[in-house]
């Protein structure tokens, strides 16, 4: 008795073997994940060959994106245990939308005093900071 192949391949995209870098780097999934909140965030993601380059890029930056990086890593791996032991898919766009949600929400309870309009955050998270 052997090892069954299928049970090392990501249950995202069952298409390649999963590892770390392939689960929350490179799945067409996550891709298009990042892909999102590279644009929203107005951040160069690169593409990176695995989860601890990306980890040193964010230590290299701490601070609001480190923050939101990490919001993301962890809405990725929601995802992939959804699938994997809810079998509940959530498209890319949709797991981006709560990532807004969920960032607009952590600031808010963080920094009380400010006062954040969503409309502005939904578009550029990083302006509506500073302002």
């Amino acid at each position: 008795m052997g090892i069954d192949l299928n049970d090392l391949l990501c249950p995202v995209c069952l298409n390649q073997v999963e590892d770390n870098s392939h689960a929350f780097l490179k799945c067409d999934w996550s891709s298009t994940f990042w892909s999102k909140i590279s644009h929203w965030c107005g951040l160069d993601l690169h593409n990176f060959d695995t989860i601890d380059n990306m980890f040193e890029w964010i230590e290299q930056r701490r601070g609001k994106e480190m923050e939101r990086k990490i919001l993301g890593l962890n809405i990725v791996w929601e995802h992939r245990n959804g699938v994997l032991f809810d079998k509940k898919e959530m498209s890319p766009i949709i797991a981006f939308t709560k990532t807004q949600d969920d960032s607009l929400c952590w600031v808010i309870n963080r920094a009380k005093k400010l006062v954040i309009d969503r409309r502005i955050w939904i578009q550029s998270p990083f302006k509506e900071i500073s302002m």
